[in-house]
């Protein structure tokens, strides 16, 4: 019984937010691509290195599934107590996290082709054959290369300034939309905590 309420609570917690998010995300119809179109989009991702892009996302995505996923199952009622019991040992919630972030990274990497074609078909949707053959050019020019070249480095850097800006962005409105919060929705008498 418990392994069935931890694989239904699972499921949910895991594909809840992108089934949802999914459909409200379908175009009504999509256009056809052209074979030529789809054959130069297909080009034109692996010239970009659209693997290895995906990968860095997911390297950096997966600790973030596994520590929210956990939390789920952590504030659940259902599987509370159970994870509980799987974390009173001393390393067991790390060992969790590692089990967790093991298995994304397992199913990521089986989704990865199939990401690729669907990310290949969109591009086919949105450029022309002819488009998709200029963008394949550029990227075999000295700055299309160079382009690819330095993108990783690039990425990683403007994502930790993101990071960085969205913990000190996060910081300031927590604490102002704390305090707006305890203001109109505490009873009147009662003092905000200090921060």
């Amino acid at each position: 019984m418990r392994k069935r309420t931890f694989a239904l609570a699972l499921a949910l917690t895991t594909l809840a937010a992108p089934l949802c998010a999914q459909s409200e995300a379908q175009p009504a119809a999509a256009p056809a691509q052209s074979p030529a179109g789809l054959a130069s989009a297909r080009k034109l991702l692996a010239m970009m290195k659209i693997d290895r892009t995906i990968g860095m996302m997911f390297e950096r995505l997966v600790p973030l599934m596994a520590q929210a996923t956990i939390g789920s199952l952590e504030s659940e009622p259902s599987t509370a107590a159970m994870m509980k019991s799987m974390e009173a040992k001393p390393g067991n919630r790390e060992r969790l996290l590692a089990i967790f972030s093991e298995e994304f990274t397992t199913e990521l990497a089986q989704a990865t082709p199939a990401l690729i074609e669907r990310t290949a078909k969109e591009y086919a949707n949105v450029f022309s054959p002819k488009e998709l053959d200029e963008l394949v050019a550029f990227y075999t020019s000295g700055t299309g290369e160079k382009m690819i070249k330095v993108m990783p480095d690039l990425q990683q850097k403007l994502s930790t300034f993101g990071q960085t800006t969205g913990r000190e962005v996060g910081a300031r409105a927590g604490e102002r939309a704390m305090q707006r919060a305890f203001g109109e929705l505490m009873p009147q008498g009662e003092k905000a905590p200090k921060s």
